[in-house]
């Protein structure tokens, strides 16, 4: 008698092994997010103030125009060019992501 359940070819017990590795790379695109808005960000700006205004944190900073909120040390850029520099950002990684992820087989 069939209760209507298929058994598999031995493959669905593979599965899991074959994913346990897939995850990693997302775990590491965010703490390295987290460790570089948190960490590195900061110590850079407090080693060279002039820069601040410059990375993803002054940018965001200077297009919400936070003011004395702000981390960043200095003036912050005016709300359109903060704007520009976090597009100019998002482009450099989505190409940057798009290269590394042409380049790994991902069949």
């Amino acid at each position: 008698m069939s209760d209507g359940r298929t058994r598999g070819s031995g493959t669905a017990a593979a599965k899991p092994k074959e994913q346990a590795g897939q995850g990693q790379g997302q775990i590491a695109a965010v703490v390295g997010a987290l460790v570089w808005l948190l960490v590195a960000e900061q110590l850079l700006i407090a080693l060279f103030p002039a820069i601040g205004r410059w990375t993803p944190g002054g940018a965001a900073a200077g297009m919400l125009q936070l003011g004395r909120e702000a981390t960043t040390h200095g003036d912050l850029l005016p709300a359109w060019a903060g704007g520009l520099v976090l597009v100019a950002y998002a482009t450099v990684i989505g190409l940057l992501a798009s290269a590394v992820t042409l380049r790994r087989d991902i069949t």
